[in-house]
């Protein structure tokens, strides 16, 4: 695909996403007034990431981190603002059914042996802050004051 059709769709995307945004009351303002950013371990080596890596890192694309640990990412709540923005921006998927059939046929490919855990942003900045290999998705809001996880801006690319 080239990058022209991939931009168009891209923009497509986005344009659904901003009209779904408008049918539910108070996503708009919700969307627009929180910042979201990917957390890793304290010891991860990595400084900076775009949003081409943090997807390739959610769909099994890239499997390692540079010091060569696994990647483990771990997904938002079902239905939380940040599984949306995950979805929608990153990911460049229209639903959470899209990304399970995503995973079940990377299960069935052998790429992976099951699919990434969910939870809270809690539970996933828990779970990062004891997994030197994991990567979440969460509100900026949600870590701040965080020492037990890094903060990793997503940038463009």
């Amino acid at each position: 695909m080239t990058r022209r059709i991939r931009r168009s769709i891209h923009a497509l995307r986005l344009a659904i996403l901003a009209c779904s945004l408008l049918l539910v009351p108070g996503a708009a303002a919700r969307a627009q007034s929180e910042s979201f950013v990917a957390v890793v371990h304290p010891t991860n080596e990595v400084s900076a990431l775009s949003a081409s890596d943090l997807r390739d890192l959610y769909l099994v694309v890239q499997r390692r981190w540079t010091g060569r640990q696994t990647v483990t990412p771990i997904l938002p709540a079902s239905d939380s603002d940040s599984m949306k923005v995950l979805l929608s921006s990153v990911l460049h998927m229209s639903s959470e059914d899209e990304l399970s059939m995503y995973y079940m046929a990377a299960i069935f490919q052998q790429k992976i042996s099951d699919a990434p855990q969910r939870g809270s942003s809690d539970a996933a900045i828990a779970a990062v802050g004891s997994d030197p290999g994991a990567i979440a998705f969460v509100p900026r809001s949600e870590v701040e004051g965080q020492t037990s996880v890094k903060v990793i801006e997503i940038g463009e690319r």
